[in-house]
């Protein structure tokens, strides 16, 4: 395995563990690592035709705890349900519909909070419409009444985030 540029993940935790006295500590982050390793292999392995290949990627699959699926995927997961959000608002879905979408993937809390997080970014992107027709009716070159409209419109750390808009 030395050969392999990846041995050291084998080597850590059979050194970490009698040096260091953390057996255990990273277990969980060494089994998905390892996992993840061995996909890697098997898909760089170029000895295996297709149908090994497709078949040991299977068994590694069958390996892994439902646990350690659902996290692998969640991120996919989510990703699966902004997209299928996007679609629904390209069709014309109300907040209700999107709640009752996210909370099926989800939780109702999570979807709560997502409505929230939606209902903040919608305000602001408003805050930022105003400021945009405000600055524009400002003469050009009019620094102080520039900071006086950005200090009358938006706190000291949101002002860090308007660069992004002008």
């Amino acid at each position: 395995m030395r050969g392999c540029p990846l041995w050291h993940f084998d080597a850590a935790p059979a050194v970490s563990a009698p040096v260091l006295g953390l057996a255990g500590l990273f277990g969980t982050s060494d089994a998905r690592d390892g996992a993840a390793i061995a996909r890697l292999e098997i898909a760089q392995d170029k000895q295996l035709s297709d149908a090994e290949r497709r078949a040991r990627l299977a068994a590694a699959e069958g390996r892994l705890s439902a646990g350690e699926r659902a996290e692998r995927d969640a991120p996919t997961r989510i990703l699966s349900l902004e997209a299928a959000v996007q679609d629904a608002r390209s069709r014309g879905a109300d907040d209700n519909e999107i709640y009752r979408l996210r909370a099926a993937s989800f939780s109702p809390e999570a979807a709560a909070r997502l409505a929230e997080v939606d209902r903040e970014e919608a305000d602001w992107q408003r805050r930022i419409a105003a400021y945009r027709a405000d600055r524009a009716r400002l003469q050009a070159g009019a620094p102080a009444a520039l900071q006086q409209l950005r200090d009358a419109q938006f706190t000291p750390q949101e002002q860090k985030r308007l660069a992004a808009y002008e």
